[in-house]
This record gives C-alpha cells, sequence and structure tokens, in this order.
C-alpha cells in the first residue's frame, strides 16, 4: 500500500490523502512459515495460504 499525503492536507479536504493498493507476487510459503515462526498466531499463516 503507498500512502500519498499532501502536503497542505487537511480533514475537510478528502481528496489531500490517497491510498494505492498495489499487489505483486511473493512466495506464499515462505511468508507462512515465516509466520509460523513468530510470534503471531499461526492462523494468519493459515489465511496466506487460503488467500
Amino acid at each position: 500500500m503507498l500512502l500519498h499525503i499532501n502536503e497542505n492536507s487537511s480533514i475537510k479536504d478528502k481528496d489531500s490523502v490517497k491510498v494505492e493498493f498495489i499487489r505483486f507476487d511473493y512466495d506464499i510459503e515462505k511468508a507462512a512459515k515465516a509466520v509460523e515462526d513468530s510470534p503471531l498466531p499461526n492462523e494468519y499463516a493459515d489465511m496466506l495460504r487460503n488467500a
């Protein structure tokens, strides 16, 4: 995700902040194993595998 914030941003101006979601390829199994080896719940690894 990229977050673009206008230097003159204001809560009154909804266009002063923009969010851009970017998809990219990555090794899902490697990421899932890293989650399992971390303090995070293993359910997060399952979510990666089943997405």
